[in-house]
């Protein structure tokens, strides 16, 4: 089995993570910076010596057969003797990171007009680098020494131990997500970001070549542990695994509740979630709109669950599906497409009985 704190992370410890990430962000404890590094590292798998080389000019679209499309053009890593940026990969990205990055490039532009005069910079804006070292930025203009030349070269890019050290450790110093695996807070390295690729594309069958040219390795030689052992890499959770791990995984973080009085809403029947109609399962929290099913309102910080709600018959009902899908399609990673609700409603129910010995119930 892959090494809980050093190896490729699971797909659950993935998206505790990413939704840790959203939750820092929304609370303001990261800077927009190391937002879109994580993002960068979770969605693109590359080396953090390649990120730092990134520019404006490399978040592109293009339009075909009336459909956009969005790419990121990843410098590789230099070799020796090579030159900065001498190779360019194109990489397909998703809608979201474009949005992402696009706003991000705005926000680092803005940044560097209030130090410059946009008549000095504007035509040079798109060689700018995405990440800014902004303290040798600031010490060429006080000298008086910021030669436009310059943004051909990476002096003005964040070095990779600078990304390391102000954007993926801030995010380590804060982040709470816990691997299901251990119990205790995920150990984050953008190499577990980059093996995690490798892994999950090895699991699925493909071969070395393929994600040589995925991870953009010079050659498969680095990649054949991908290609090796991938069955022990698959952890399909059933219900004696679900019901051990729900404990460790803290999947859900809402607020179990005695009755609806202690809700934020009260007994207001627009906050009720119901599973499809049928019995009251808990309260919404808040007011904002919301369009998932009442199965992703586990996941949600905002769901106050009842104590005394159906868990259970959701939590069998939710297995029988993920027995189905296997059946129906032979693939673990299609049947396990719910394993984080899973675990959070597999948390609701052991937490509702233990709440209910404690109180007295039987």
């Amino acid at each position: 089995m892959r090494c809980p704190y050093t190896g490729a992370f699971t797909e659950n410890e993935i998206l505790a993570l990413m939704a840790e990430l959203a939750r820092l962000w929304r609370e303001d404890l990261i800077s927009f910076e190391t937002y879109v590094y994580i993002h960068l590292l979770q969605s693109t798998a590359r080396r953090p010596i390649q990120i730092r080389h990134l520019k404006f000019e490399d978040l592109r679209k293009e339009i075909s057969q009336g459909t956009w499309n969005y790419f990121l053009h990843i410098p590789s890593a230099k070799k020796r003797g090579g030159l900065f940026r001498e190779t360019i990969k194109k990489l397909a990205i998703t809608e979201d990171l474009y949005l992402i990055l696009l706003n991000f490039i705005e926000y680092q532009y803005k940044k560097l007009l209030s130090l410059v005069d946009e008549t000095f910079i504007s035509g040079y804006k798109m060689k700018l680098p995405m990440f800014i070292d902004w303290n040798c930025l600031k010490m060429n203009l006080k000298n008086r020494n910021f030669d436009l030349s310059l943004l051909n070269k990476d002096i003005f890019h964040y070095s990779a131990s600078s990304l390391e050290l102000h954007s993926l450790r801030k995010f380590c110093i804060h982040q709470k997500a816990i691997s299901e695996r251990t119990g205790e807070i995920i150990h984050v390295t953008a190499r577990r970001f980059r093996h995690t690729r490798g892994t999950n594309l090895g699991r699925k069958g493909v071969g070395a070549a393929i994600i040589a040219e995925l991870l953009d390795h010079t050659d498969t030689q680095n990649v054949k542990v991908y290609t090796e052992n991938t069955a022990d890499t698959v952890q399909y959770i059933d219900r004696v695994m679900g019901a051990e791990m729900g404990k460790l995984a803290q999947a859900f973080t809402g607020r179990i509740i005695s009755n609806l009085n202690e809700s934020e809403r009260g007994h207001d029947p627009t906050s009720l979630i119901t599973n499809n109609g049928i019995d009251t399962i808990g309260a919404c929290g808040t007011n904002d709109f919301c369009i998932t099913g009442y199965e992703t309102c586990y996941l949600c910080p905002k769901f106050r669950p009842l104590i005394d709600g159906p868990h259970q018959q959701i939590i069998n009902k939710l297995y029988e599906e993920k027995e189905e899908r296997l059946k129906q399609t032979k693939s673990i990673d299609y049947a396990s497409s719910k394993d984080r609700i899973i675990l959070a409603v597999e948390y609701v129910v052991q937490a509702c009985n233990d709440m209910k010995r404690t109180m007295g119930h039987h």
